[in-house]
Protein backbone atom coordinates (compact mmCIF):
# COMPACT_ATOMS: atom_id res chain seq x y z
CA UNK A 1 0.00 0.00 0.00
CA UNK A 2 2.79 2.33 0.88
CA UNK A 3 4.49 1.49 -2.41
CA UNK A 4 1.29 2.25 -4.33
CA UNK A 5 1.02 5.65 -2.67
CA UNK A 6 4.58 6.46 -3.68
CA UNK A 7 3.82 5.51 -7.29
CA UNK A 8 0.68 7.65 -7.31
CA UNK A 9 2.60 10.65 -5.96
CA UNK A 10 5.30 10.15 -8.61
CA UNK A 11 2.70 10.02 -11.38
CA UNK A 12 1.03 13.16 -10.06
CA UNK A 13 4.38 14.95 -10.03
CA UNK A 14 5.14 13.82 -13.61
CA UNK A 15 1.70 14.85 -14.91
CA UNK A 16 2.01 18.17 -13.16
CA UNK A 17 5.35 18.78 -14.85
CA UNK A 18 3.99 17.75 -18.25
CA UNK A 19 0.89 19.96 -18.05
CA UNK A 20 2.89 22.83 -16.66
CA UNK A 21 5.35 22.66 -19.60
CA UNK A 22 2.52 22.19 -22.12
CA UNK A 23 0.73 25.25 -20.77
CA UNK A 24 3.72 27.46 -21.31
CA UNK A 25 4.21 26.16 -24.86
CA UNK A 26 0.51 26.69 -25.75
CA UNK A 27 0.58 30.23 -24.39
CA UNK A 28 3.71 31.08 -26.33
CA UNK A 29 2.18 29.65 -29.52
CA UNK A 30 -1.07 31.56 -29.01
CA UNK A 31 0.76 34.85 -28.46
CA UNK A 32 2.88 34.28 -31.58
CA UNK A 33 -0.20 33.46 -33.64
CA UNK A 34 -2.06 36.53 -32.41
CA UNK A 35 0.93 38.75 -33.21
CA UNK A 36 1.26 37.26 -36.70
CA UNK A 37 -2.43 37.70 -37.40
CA UNK A 38 -2.42 41.30 -36.14
CA UNK A 39 0.57 42.02 -38.39
CA UNK A 40 -1.23 40.46 -41.36
CA UNK A 41 -4.37 42.51 -40.61
CA UNK A 42 -2.31 45.71 -40.50
CA UNK A 43 -0.67 44.85 -43.82
CA UNK A 44 -4.05 44.10 -45.39
CA UNK A 45 -5.42 47.40 -44.13
CA UNK A 46 -2.44 49.28 -45.60
CA UNK A 47 -2.87 47.46 -48.91
CA UNK A 48 -6.61 48.19 -48.90
CA UNK A 49 -5.96 51.86 -48.17
CA UNK A 50 -3.41 52.04 -50.98
CA UNK A 51 -5.84 50.39 -53.38
CA UNK A 52 -8.59 52.78 -52.32
CA UNK A 53 -6.35 55.76 -52.93
CA UNK A 54 -5.36 54.40 -56.35
CA UNK A 55 -9.00 53.76 -57.26
CA UNK A 56 -9.99 57.29 -56.21
CA UNK A 57 -7.13 58.75 -58.26
CA UNK A 58 -8.24 56.74 -61.30
CA UNK A 59 -11.85 57.85 -60.85
CA UNK A 60 -10.72 61.48 -60.72
CA UNK A 61 -8.68 61.01 -63.88
CA UNK A 62 -11.63 59.38 -65.66
CA UNK A 63 -13.90 62.28 -64.69
CA UNK A 64 -11.36 64.79 -65.95
CA UNK A 65 -11.00 62.92 -69.26
CA UNK A 66 -14.78 62.63 -69.68
CA UNK A 67 -15.03 66.40 -69.29
CA UNK A 68 -12.82 66.75 -72.37
CA UNK A 69 -15.06 64.53 -74.51
CA UNK A 70 -17.91 65.86 -76.66
CA UNK A 71 -21.39 65.91 -75.20
CA UNK A 72 -23.14 62.72 -76.29
CA UNK A 73 -26.88 62.97 -76.79
CA UNK A 74 -28.65 60.12 -78.60
CA UNK A 75 -32.03 61.84 -78.54
CA UNK A 76 -31.42 65.58 -79.11
CA UNK A 77 -33.81 68.32 -80.14
CA UNK A 78 -33.43 71.80 -81.58
CA UNK A 79 -31.26 73.87 -79.24
CA UNK A 80 -29.47 70.85 -77.77
CA UNK A 81 -25.73 70.27 -77.94
CA UNK A 82 -24.60 66.86 -79.17
CA UNK A 83 -21.71 65.23 -80.98
CA UNK A 84 -20.46 63.18 -83.90
CA UNK A 85 -16.83 62.13 -84.30
CA UNK A 86 -14.56 65.08 -83.40
CA UNK A 87 -17.33 67.67 -83.43
CA UNK A 88 -19.82 69.07 -80.97
CA UNK A 89 -22.70 70.93 -82.54
CA UNK A 90 -25.98 72.64 -81.76
CA UNK A 91 -29.05 72.25 -83.93
CA UNK A 92 -30.36 75.80 -84.44
CA UNK A 93 -33.42 75.31 -86.65
CA UNK A 94 -34.55 74.86 -90.23
CA UNK A 95 -35.74 76.78 -93.30
CA UNK A 96 -37.23 76.01 -96.72
CA UNK A 97 -36.07 77.52 -100.03
CA UNK A 98 -37.03 76.89 -103.64
CA UNK A 99 -33.51 77.95 -104.67
CA UNK A 100 -30.23 78.78 -102.89
CA UNK A 101 -27.40 81.16 -103.76
CA UNK A 102 -27.84 84.79 -104.78
CA UNK A 103 -25.44 84.52 -107.73
CA UNK A 104 -26.57 81.96 -110.30
CA UNK A 105 -29.13 80.42 -107.91
CA UNK A 106 -29.39 76.66 -107.68
CA UNK A 107 -33.00 75.47 -107.89
CA UNK A 108 -34.23 72.45 -105.99
CA UNK A 109 -35.90 69.55 -107.72
CA UNK A 110 -38.41 69.62 -104.90
CA UNK A 111 -37.64 72.12 -102.17
CA UNK A 112 -34.46 72.73 -100.18
CA UNK A 113 -34.65 71.89 -96.51
CA UNK A 114 -31.88 73.85 -94.77
CA UNK A 115 -30.74 72.70 -91.33
CA UNK A 116 -28.76 75.33 -89.40
CA UNK A 117 -25.91 74.17 -87.15
CA UNK A 118 -23.34 75.73 -84.84
CA UNK A 119 -20.26 73.50 -84.92
CA UNK A 120 -17.20 73.26 -82.65
CA UNK A 121 -14.14 71.17 -83.43
CA UNK A 122 -13.36 69.48 -80.10
CA UNK A 123 -10.19 67.75 -81.30
CA UNK A 124 -6.65 69.14 -81.10
CA UNK A 125 -6.12 69.60 -84.85
CA UNK A 126 -7.98 71.01 -87.89
CA UNK A 127 -10.78 68.71 -89.05
CA UNK A 128 -13.20 68.52 -91.98
CA UNK A 129 -16.79 68.54 -90.81
CA UNK A 130 -18.61 65.42 -92.11
CA UNK A 131 -21.45 67.12 -94.01
CA UNK A 132 -21.85 64.10 -96.25
CA UNK A 133 -22.71 61.86 -93.30
CA UNK A 134 -25.96 63.71 -92.60
CA UNK A 135 -29.37 62.61 -93.76
CA UNK A 136 -33.01 63.39 -92.98
CA UNK A 137 -35.99 61.11 -92.84
CA UNK A 138 -39.55 62.32 -93.35
CA UNK A 139 -42.70 61.21 -91.58
CA UNK A 140 -43.29 58.51 -94.20
CA UNK A 141 -39.93 56.86 -93.53
CA UNK A 142 -38.22 58.15 -96.68
CA UNK A 143 -34.52 59.05 -96.29
CA UNK A 144 -32.70 61.90 -98.08
CA UNK A 145 -28.94 62.35 -98.21
CA UNK A 146 -27.20 65.71 -97.95
CA UNK A 147 -27.27 67.69 -101.21
CA UNK A 148 -23.64 68.77 -101.75
CA UNK A 149 -24.41 71.37 -104.44
CA UNK A 150 -27.21 72.94 -102.42
CA UNK A 151 -25.06 72.95 -99.29
CA UNK A 152 -22.12 74.64 -101.07
CA UNK A 153 -24.35 77.29 -102.66
CA UNK A 154 -26.19 78.05 -99.43
CA UNK A 155 -23.17 78.18 -97.11
CA UNK A 156 -21.12 80.26 -99.56
CA UNK A 157 -23.92 82.80 -99.86
CA UNK A 158 -25.38 82.85 -96.34
CA UNK A 159 -22.15 82.71 -94.37
CA UNK A 160 -19.75 84.17 -96.95
CA UNK A 161 -17.51 81.11 -96.76
CA UNK A 162 -15.34 80.52 -99.82
CA UNK A 163 -14.61 76.88 -99.02
CA UNK A 164 -17.66 75.45 -97.21
CA UNK A 165 -16.14 71.97 -96.92
CA UNK A 166 -12.78 73.26 -95.64
CA UNK A 167 -11.20 72.39 -92.32
CA UNK A 168 -12.44 73.75 -89.01
CA UNK A 169 -9.89 74.86 -86.43
CA UNK A 170 -9.85 73.38 -82.90
CA UNK A 171 -12.19 74.76 -80.25
CA UNK A 172 -13.72 77.44 -82.51
CA UNK A 173 -17.47 77.71 -83.13
CA UNK A 174 -18.65 77.95 -86.75
CA UNK A 175 -22.15 78.72 -88.00
CA UNK A 176 -23.02 76.51 -90.94
CA UNK A 177 -25.83 74.49 -92.51
CA UNK A 178 -26.65 71.20 -94.20
CA UNK A 179 -29.03 71.27 -97.18
CA UNK A 180 -31.37 68.54 -98.42
CA UNK A 181 -33.45 68.41 -101.60
CA UNK A 182 -36.81 66.97 -100.46
CA UNK A 183 -40.36 66.66 -101.86
CA UNK A 184 -42.48 69.79 -101.45
CA UNK A 185 -45.20 67.94 -99.54
CA UNK A 186 -42.83 66.05 -97.20
CA UNK A 187 -43.11 66.81 -93.45
CA UNK A 188 -42.16 65.37 -90.08
CA UNK A 189 -38.41 65.39 -90.68
CA UNK A 190 -35.80 63.87 -88.41
CA UNK A 191 -32.09 64.67 -88.73
CA UNK A 192 -29.59 61.85 -88.36
CA UNK A 193 -26.44 60.41 -89.93
CA UNK A 194 -25.98 57.40 -92.15
CA UNK A 195 -24.65 55.55 -89.08
CA UNK A 196 -27.66 56.60 -86.99
CA UNK A 197 -25.47 58.30 -84.38
CA UNK A 198 -28.54 60.20 -83.15
CA UNK A 199 -32.09 61.10 -84.18
CA UNK A 200 -33.14 64.73 -83.83
CA UNK A 201 -36.73 65.77 -84.68
CA UNK A 202 -36.87 68.95 -86.80
CA UNK A 203 -39.47 71.70 -86.89
CA UNK A 204 -40.62 70.85 -90.45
Amino acid sequence: MKRLAVVIVAVIIMLSAVYSGGGVTAQDGAEATIEAQETEIAELRATSQARGERINAQRTQIAELKALLPVINDDPAIGDVFAIRNFEFTLQGTDLFEAVGSFDPQEANGIYLVVYLDVRNVSTSPQEFPYRDFQVEDGRGRSYSQDSTGTIYFISDAFDIQNPFGTLQPDLIYSTAVVFDVPVDATGFTLSTNRKDFEAPLDR
